[in-house]
């Protein structure tokens, strides 16, 4: 998914209506899921509600794309808001829909690993890499993501730096 730098914009749905005007159960229930993300940071937080929401109108296993597209959509607001950790928590979610495709999975692996490698977790962000390039050593640009990454996680001695110390490092930039 790629998101564009455009000015706000309006949250747009499906239908031209936004989740939130389906409250009860007897209402309508083919709520139409927002498809652009209002990129004004004092907008994310209506996008977050929205997207939120939407994912729990919408059934894990109904055999749509929808859970899938919010749970995405979840996690790459939060990523924008620099909370990679509910970043993972909603791709995760998303990777394990029942119904999500080998390509939907490639990409959500992607996203994970970067959210991994913002929260400094670079053990996990280089398995998801490694993962990623397995499958296509062409996706994203991942041969190279991967190889920086790995020189990154590298001491100054040439050997991996322990996970427990490169998280306190990162620790450390951060504070």
């Amino acid at each position: 998914m790629v998101i564009v730098q455009d000015p706000p914009q309006p949250l747009t749905t499906l239908h031209g209506l936004r989740a939130s005007r389906f409250r009860g159960p007897t209402e309508q229930q083919d709520v139409g899921l927002p498809l652009m993300i209002p990129l004004g940071m004092e907008m994310f937080e209506e996008a977050l509600e929205e997207f939120q929401l939407a994912a729990g109108l919408v059934d894990p296993d109904d055999g749509t794309p929808r859970y899938l597209q919010c749970c995405n959509l979840l996690g790459h607001c939060f990523m924008q808001k620099g909370v990679p950790q509910l970043a993972v928590k909603w791709f995760n979610k998303g990777f394990n829909t029942p119904s999500a495709s080998e390509d939907e999975r490639q990409a959500l692996r992607y996203e994970l690993a970067v959210a991994y490698e913002q929260l400094g977790d670079l053990d996990r962000a280089i398995d998801l890499f490694t993962e990623v390039y397995g499958i296509d050593v062409s996706y994203r640009g991942v041969k190279e993501h991967l190889r920086e990454l790995k020189a990154r996680a590298n001491g100054e001695n040439g050997k991996v730096a322990p996970a427990s110390e490169r998280n306190k490092n990162h620790e450390q930039r951060v504070n």
